[in-house]
């Protein structure tokens, strides 16, 4: 069963893609650089991008167990 984690992990690993194709290297410090000018990237948890410092942008959607199901809590936005 494919969850939560793997679409984040499959962004994840997009997003790093992107990033050392832009740098055309592989070491670190050309990939934070290239994240901080990739812009947004329209993955399947949502847009991730990320700012001067290669933070990353993005919402996250807080869930609760209540009564034993899930349900929507709050969404938080990084800025």
């Amino acid at each position: 069963d494919f969850g939560v984690g793997t679409a984040l992990a499959y962004d994840a690993v997009m997003v790093l893609a992107r990033a050392i194709e832009k740098a055309d290297s592989t070491t670190g410090e050309d990939i934070v650089q290239a994240l901080r000018t990739l812009g947004p990237y329209e993955g399947i948890t949502g847009k991730i991008q990320f700012d001067a410092n290669g933070d990353p942008l993005k919402i996250a959607v807080i869930m609760e167990i209540h009564n034993g199901r899930p349900r929507y809590l709050k969404t938080l936005t990084a800025q």
